[in-house]
This record gives structure tokens, C-alpha cells and sequence, in this order.
């Protein structure tokens, strides 16, 4: 603008030779993420995921509000429980429990969740 002469009373700027230390910060290509060994279960119940959703604003029929799931790591079998109150968990955990070492003939090894408040009662541990 200033060499075209469109703006009257504009200084005139000097390019700054080099960059500042926050824009060469700013233009630096991240590290990438060392791929880490996905480990996945070499048979059934070794490894279980359990997640709990909700609470829900509708509820369901039976007036759950939460949606409790299990997932088996290796089949990828996925059973789900619905539950009115989050302390629940335990004794859905318990029938789910029951109900899959009696099919499978074996136990579950672990269980793996988002470490929410309803895994951490004394129940669970």
C-alpha cells in the first residue's frame, strides 16, 4: 500500500532480517508418537473393557438412566446391563461375572475401565 501510494502518513516498515524465538517455536514440526505394542487378549475373559454411560436425560421404559457395558477383548462380545443408579455397578458386574465364567468355563483375568467412581468402591476391590 505504501508503494502504490493508497495510504497517506504510513511509515515505511523494514523487513526484520531472521525470526523471533516463538515463531520458530510456533513453525516446528512435532516428534512424531513412538507407536506403542498394542496388546490384545490371546483368549476369551482375559481381558474384559467395561464402560458406564449416562446418566441419560431420557430414561428408558424400566427408567434406567445409565448403560453399563462389557466387552470381551478377545471375541469382542459385547453385553450391556441398564441401571437406574450408578451403585449398581457392583452387583451388575457380579451377575455379569457369574453369567460368563459359567458359559466360558473359565475366569476373567482383568478388568479394564475408565477408572470411574463406580470402580473404585470398596466392593470392587
Amino acid at each position: 500500500m505504501k508503494d502504490q501510494e493508497l495510504v497517506e502518513g504510513l511509515p515505511s516498515i523494514s523487513p526484520s532480517i531472521g525470526l523471533c524465538e516463538k515463531c520458530i517455536l510456533g513453525k516446528m514440526h512435532k516428534q512424531k508418537f513412538e507407536k506403542y505394542k498394542v496388546t490384545r487378549a490371546s483368549q476369551p475373559l482375559q481381558l474384559v473393557h467395561s464402560y458406564l454411560m449416562g446418566p441419560f436425560q431420557t430414561k428408558s421404559l424400566g427408567e434406567a438412566s445409565y448403560v453399563l457395558t462389557f466387552i470381551d477383548d478377545f471375541s469382542k462380545m459385547t453385553f450391556g446391563y441398564l441401571l437406574e443408579h450408578k451403585d449398581q455397578t457392583f452387583e451388575s458386574f457380579k451377575i455379569f461375572k457369574a453369567f460368563v465364567e459359567n458359559q466360558a468355563i473359565l475366569k476373567i483375568k482383568m478388568l479394564r475401565s475408565d477408572n470411574g467412581g463406580e470402580y473404585k468402591s470398596n466392593e470392587f476391590n
